[in-house]
């Protein structure tokens, strides 16, 4: 049984989900009470997106053994993909109930709170995983620093990159987001520390995103805009490019296309890309500020309405 569960983990590690599922199935057959069984073929569902799956198998992981916070993480996880929210976040908190330094779980807590327009919770959320490991997290420390990053705390962002760096210098996440910082400071030059991470793209296109984010940075936005649609119709696989054109079109405050930017560089990122991340958060934060403005129309209208009444 072990070793079935030991090739079956394997088999998840590289992304064949068929032989994963097959080899714990063999144990269930056996073994019908194995959590890591239940828990390997609730990991490969979600692999597939296939979350009703995942949220059987990954229920009768936690009813087996209820102290597993990955087990929990993961099951919380299948409920935020479901569209359940409160049960997400009361599967989250049990996680961190046992472990408080669960860093995936803060996170997708974090993550809850911003989809619900509440970024100060997100923040202390993050804030309390980062002293929960006396500082160590630095997936949380990132992800912290891409939400600053995404409020236009710069400063703050820096901090925590620097802290990152400090501790794993060659972090190409936290490299890519100390550039793109920069970037939007207006630090072109140092900036161009993270040209090494893009050696596939030309100098031409690189230029003229480190332009297009300086037009930005100095108010210049049709300018900015200009510069950096031609270099997404050019480099249609940078990611970086379609992240900087939506920072653009959020300036602007076209956050419908912003959106669009965000979501097609976290796509092109999804396969082991450092933008990833930043990129997801850019285009939850754009989706939050669009329902926003949504919300507020109808109600400046009937504002609007009543105002004309009451001067009848």
């Amino acid at each position: 049984m072990l070793q079935r569960l030991q090739i079956a983990a394997a088999a998840l590690a590289k992304g064949d989900t068929r032989r994963a599922t097959s080899e714990t199935s063999a144990v269930l057959a056996d073994n019908p009470s194995s959590a890591l069984a239940y828990e390997i073929i609730g990991s490969a569902a979600m692999i597939e997106r296939d979350w009703r799956q995942a949220e059987r198998a990954l229920t009768e992981a936690v009813e087996l053994n209820p102290r597993n916070p990955l087990a929990l993480t993961k099951l919380g996880r299948t409920a935020e993909a479901m569209n359940d929210a409160p049960r997400a976040a009361e599967l989250f908190r049990k996680a961190l109930a046992i472990t408080p330094a669960a860093g995936e779980a803060r996170r997708h807590l974090a993550l809850l709170a911003v989809r619900q327009g509440r970024i100060d919770d997100a923040i202390a959320e993050l804030q309390a995983g980062i002293a929960a490991t006396a500082g160590s997290d630095a997936k949380t420390k990132f992800f912290l620093a891409g939400l600053y990053q995404q409020l236009r705390r710069p400063a703050d962002a820096d901090r925590l990159v620097t802290e990152i760096l400090t501790t794993e210098p060659a972090s190409q996440p936290a490299l890519l987001l100390q550039g793109i910082v920069k970037l939007e400071r207006n630090d072109t030059a140092g900036a161009q520390s993270m040209r090494k991470l893009f050696r596939q793209v030309p100098a031409s296109s690189w230029t003229a995103l480190v332009s297009g984010a300086a037009y930005r940075s100095a108010g210049s936005l049709k300018q900015s805009l200009a510069l950096l649609e031609q270099v997404t119709r050019e480099k249609q696989d940078w990611a970086l490019a379609h992240f900087e054109l939506g920072e653009t079109l959020s300036a602007l405050g076209d956050l419908e296309r912003a959106r669009e930017a965000y979501g097609k560089a976290k796509r092109i990122s999804a396969d082991g890309g450092h933008l990833s991340v930043m990129a997801g958060l850019a285009e939850l934060y754009a989706w939050q500020a669009v329902r926003a403005q949504r919300s507020a129309a109808p109600r400046a209208g009937l504002d609007s309405a009543q105002n004309r009444a009451k001067q009848r």
